[in-house]
């Protein structure tokens, strides 16, 4: 169940606000966390930013950036695992 706050925080010239201390240590905002912030409508909608989860896109962003699989290729050491190349071409009319 969502439990809804009223709470009235001001914004400074900067354009800071201060998310009070028991909703940040209900949503485990700890110093130096990131949040999320879009608009959905007229409302402001904050949401912390799993650091763990990010870190782990990087790092599969990075590993999938530095895998080169070759495409389209006869000499691919997975060509004809489930099919033949010759069933295939049969099958496609090539032979």
């Amino acid at each position: 169940m969502v439990e809804t706050v009223d709470e009235s925080v001001s914004v400074d010239k900067q354009g800071r606000l201060v998310v009070p201390s028991h909703l940040r240590e209900n949503l485990g905002i700890k110093e130096g966390g990131r949040l999320t912030i879009y608009q959905d409508g007229k409302k402001l909608v904050l949401e912390p930013i799993n650091e763990q989860i990010e870190d782990e896109v990087k790092n599969w962003a990075q590993v999938t950036r530095e895998t080169s699989i070759p495409m389209n290729t006869e000499d691919s050491p997975s060509s004809g695992k489930w099919m033949s190349d010759e069933y295939a071409r049969k099958k496609l009319g090539l032979l």
